[in-house]
């Protein structure tokens, strides 16, 4: 059985909490990222920023009369104000399957990955994970299906 260890990503990119929105836009931007950790000056985590928050953000920024007027102060707003506190975890050893469960139940596209004996973030896994590991799966199931037309 797999376990969420086998599949994180382990080049986890954190902010602080003082850190702004523009900060988060750029990381995400410079790293192909759609999560990033929110974590204290201990690196403990405290919550999560994800691009649909800042999406979100952006949408409410607009004003539907006159895009002119725009106002866009939310990019100098700390993440403290738009992030998710307290985000779902999951342990290095739990099952893939428990983390799947865990990010359908809560309708999110992924969990923060924090070892039993701290919250500090170890990994992070998210959907493109889990799509890597249906595609290898689809992949060693295709070989096994024409292997058996074969014989």
């Amino acid at each position: 059985m797999k376990k969420v260890a086998d599949l994180m990503s382990l080049d986890v990119h954190t902010l602080s909490s003082e850190h702004l929105a523009y900060h988060a836009l750029i990381k995400m931007q410079e790293n192909q990222l759609r999560h990033i950790p929110v974590v204290d000056e201990m690196g403990e985590l405290l919550g999560i920023v994800s691009d649909r928050d800042l999406k979100q953000q952006l949408q409410n920024s607009f004003d539907r009369e006159d895009i002119r007027s725009t106002d866009m102060e939310w990019m100098l707003k700390p993440l403290s104000e738009l992030m998710t506190r307290n985000p779902v975890t999951v342990r290095p050893s739990d099952p893939v399957l428990e983390a799947v469960v865990m990010m359908l139940r809560h309708k999110i596209s992924s969990v923060v990955v924090v070892p039993l004996d701290s919250n500090k973030p170890a990994g992070i896994l998210t959907e493109t994970d889990l799509l890597r590991l249906l595609s290898q799966f689809l992949e060693g199931e295709y070989e096994i299906a024409s292997t058996s037309k074969k014989a």
